[in-house]
């Protein structure tokens, strides 16, 4: 019964008395109203009994949800708190009694700015008074119970409505992940710590090194790096064994960071035997100080002397003390430049050290001033450039198809590298290479070379009715001789995906023997991993065929001058004739380069010469000429 119902019985009762009281003198209808009106009446309050039942049970619903609740609200395993809101706390359960390490009625009127930790109250305190949208998830704060250290809780907000509607009310609900935090934390150090030296690897270098990067081409504030490459140290990992290069590792690694004083320093394990460090607001003078700091400690180690894990009579295969290479790079960033810059100067900078036998420091300041070897003012200007353009990536990739002379299908593409300047159009490789080879840019040059062209590689290898191509790669003896180039090499035919027999990788002859006589990779390795190796430019060169016979070629590339000269000059047709024939009799494969006439061409496959390429066969092509010359089925 509800309250409209009541109030017409009432109305009922009323008009019924009304009606027996007008009519009390008539003896004959007055007892048939009384006994109407009395009827009303027992129905009347039959029905309020009723309602009353209903309501006492309403009443009892309500008090069993309210008592659930209560219990729900005391018993969770999250803090409740219940505030108004202005944040002064209403109610506190026993989680968040907890969680404060505070009695349940301690909370209660108190603001719940008072529970905040201090570094945190001036951001809650504005973020109380700017909310307006609810539910609030996910709000991290650092909390302060009362005497324990601060947690950080994860704090989620709505509004409890009145009957109206109105939130008049917050309900915060709190859960401390602070174990979750230190748990990331940890899992972050992990990812950003080199497991065997203990300080950073090269993921978290680059993440700092980028970001100390913009902040110094805001504030204008210089910004060095000092890459630092252990010298010998494949001898001395062969000769004492990796447990004990390991060791030697980790001793540098805390030498290097003993020396570094300030908290924004940095040193990171670059690669395999390298490490690096950043110097924020630091100009060449301060970082060659560093430099020298960082020699001494290493020194002090003394470390080949120390190795006497041997018997009395075993002689240890080196005797010198294990020294350090550094290149360091200083630069205000300017706003066009790009932090892989400053690497390319820090790295060219090493190369040079090593290159005058190791054992010491050159510097590459901010106009790209190093030894400069001889070059003359227009060589410099490019060479300033160039700096800048292998930071920003001004390079472009042609592909030139490499055909099988008996079949005429293309078997692969020789990679070319062009710059792309943004003033002068394009560089051929001619006028920049030299540059590059001096300065030690080279290197990071040639790796995006090697990594761009595998990776075009790997695309071409899912196009659809393409057979197996390779793909042919230019080095110099610099790469060669670098020992980060292998561990390189290996990761980019890991992350490609392409096998090593996809792989070729040219090399001039001089080239090749510079590095054989440098002590640079073994080349055998590059075999062991399945890579085909091409002596560029064969011919050229005085050569000694007692060296070709100890290295492991896999392609001779006979140099362009006899290709275009042996149509008109016999001796040079008999030098192509015999060098076809020695190669074959080696096992050793024949490519024919700078094909430019039928001529050329019906000649070398009189001569049975296996690839051929050159202008006569095909121009060089961007990656979409050659991707479709590829999908037209050559």
């Amino acid at each position: 019964m509800d309250n409209q119902s009541i109030q017409q019985k009432i109305h009922k009762i009323q008009t019924g008395l009304q009606l027996v009281l007008k009519n009390s003198n008539d003896i004959l209808l007055q007892p048939k109203l009384i006994s109407m009106f009395l009827e009303e009446i027992g129905i009347a309050l039959e029905e309020l009994e009723v309602h009353q039942q209903e309501l006492l049970a309403s009443r009892c619903q309500v008090e069993l949800e309210r008592q659930r609740y209560q219990t729900l609200f005391n018993s969770a395993p999250d803090a409740y708190l219940v505030t108004n809101t202005k944040g002064v706390i209403q109610k506190a359960n026993l989680a968040a009694a907890n969680l404060l390490n505070v009695n349940r009625t301690f909370p209660v009127g108190k603001p719940i700015i008072v529970f905040v930790a201090q570094e945190d109250r001036s951001w809650v305190t504005t973020q109380l008074n700017q909310l307006t949208a609810f539910p609030l998830r996910d709000w991290e704060v650092r909390l302060q119970p009362r005497q324990c250290e601060p947690l950080t809780g994860s704090i989620a907000i709505c509004t409890i409505p009145d009957s109206e509607g109105k939130g008049v009310e917050l309900l915060w609900t709190i859960r401390d992940i602070s174990g979750r935090k230190k748990a990331e934390a940890a899992l972050e150090a992990q990812l950003n710590v080199d497991g065997l030296t203990q300080v950073y690897n090269r993921r978290h270098f680059d993440q700092v090194f980028d970001k100390e990067w913009q902040r110094s081409r805001r504030d204008q504030l210089p910004l060095a790096i000092i890459l630092i490459d252990v010298d010998s140290f494949k001898r001395y990992n062969d000769s004492y064994g990796h447990q004990k290069g390991d060791q030697c590792l980790q001793q540098i690694a805390q030498a290097i960071r003993d020396v570094l004083k300030r908290p924004a320093d940095l040193v990171a394990r670059y690669g395999g035997d390298e490490f690096a460090v950043v110097l924020p607001n630091t100009d060449a003078s301060g970082a060659t100080e560093v430099a020298h700091l960082i020699q001494k400690a290493v020194q002090g180690l003394n470390i080949i002397n120390n190795s006497n894990n041997y018997s009395n009579n075993y002689s240890s295969p080196i005797s010198e003390q294990l020294t350090l290479s550094l290149g360091i790079a200083s630069e205000i960033p300017k706003l066009d430049q790009k932090p892989g810059m400053l690497i390319a100067r820090a790295d060219s900078a090493l190369y040079q050290v090593k290159a005058t036998g190791g054992d010491g420091y050159a510097v590459c300041t901010n106009q790209g001033q190093g030894d400069r070897l001889g070059l003359g003012k227009l060589e410099e200007e490019l060479e300033e450039e160039l700096y800048r353009a292998v930071g920003q990536h001004e390079f472009i990739l042609n592909y030139q198809p490499i055909m099988s002379l008996e079949t005429r299908q293309i078997l692969g593409f020789e990679v070319l590298v062009r710059w792309q300047h943004p003033k002068q159009g394009l560089i051929r490789p001619s006028q920049f290479l030299s540059i590059a080879e001096q300065t030690g840019l080279i290197l990071p040059l040639g790796e995006w070379v090697l990594s761009t062209a595998c990776w075009q590689l790997h695309e071409w290898q899912h196009l659809r009715n393409t057979i197996p191509l390779f793909i042919s790669v230019n080095l110099s003896a610099q790469q060669l001789c670098h020992p980060t180039f292998l561990p390189q090499l290996q990761q980019i035919l890991q992350e490609t995906g392409i096998s090593g027999s996809n792989l070729i990788l040219e090399i001039t002859e001089n080239s090749l023997l510079a590095a054989k006589a440098d002590g640079g990779i073994d080349l055998n390795q590059l075999q062991a991993e399945g890579i085909q190796l091409a002596l560029d430019d064969f011919g050229s060169s005085y050569s000694c065929l007692a060296h070709l016979t100890n290295l492991p070629i896999n392609i001779f590339k006979i140099d362009p001058f006899f290709i275009k000269t042996m149509e008109s000059d016999p001796k040079n047709a008999a030098i192509v004739k015999t060098i076809i024939f020695l190669a074959h009799q080696l096992g050793i494969t024949v490519t024919g380069k700078a094909i430019e006439t039928p001529e050329q061409m019906a000649s070398l496959q009189k001569l049975t010469c296996d690839y051929g390429q050159g202008f006569f066969l095909s121009e060089p092509m961007d990656a979409k000429g050659a991707s479709s010359l590829i999908q037209v089925g050559n």
